[in-house]
């Protein structure tokens, strides 16, 4: 593909859904290491990416076909440690932002490894 378009690079979207910050030269480390939002030593809270990027789908009105795809990729790790949680937004006939919301704060609640961003 790079090779067909005279591109000096290809970007792919899996690593961005799963590492919102890859960008940054952010990377994934263990949860629990502070509080919501910025951590100790710059580190950034994957939750809170993934509610600022509800609130960007609130915004924009992004579809919800959409919006549940990118929410297994940003929560796959979370999913994998906790599968009750995954079953459960799966059985949800019908999304909504509440419900998204709680399943974060539920799934932070819990505890776990990866949801912060260092």
């Amino acid at each position: 593909m790079v090779d067909n378009s005279e591109l000096p690079f290809c970007l792919l979207s899996d690593p961005l859904l799963e590492n919102p910050a890859l960008f940054p030269g952010y990377r994934t480390v263990e949860w629990g290491l502070g509080v919501a939002g910025m951590k100790e030593d710059d580190k950034l809270d994957q939750a809170e990416l993934l509610i600022e990027y509800l609130r960007f789908c609130e915004r924009y009105l992004v579809p919800w076909r959409i919006i549940h795809s990118h929410v297994h990729k940003l929560l796959g790790k979370w999913f994998r440690i906790w599968p009750s949680v995954r079953e459960d937004f799966n059985k949800q006939y019908k999304l909504n932002f509440e419900f998204i919301y709680d399943l974060v704060n539920r799934l932070k609640e819990l505890g776990g490894e990866n949801t912060t961003l260092c």
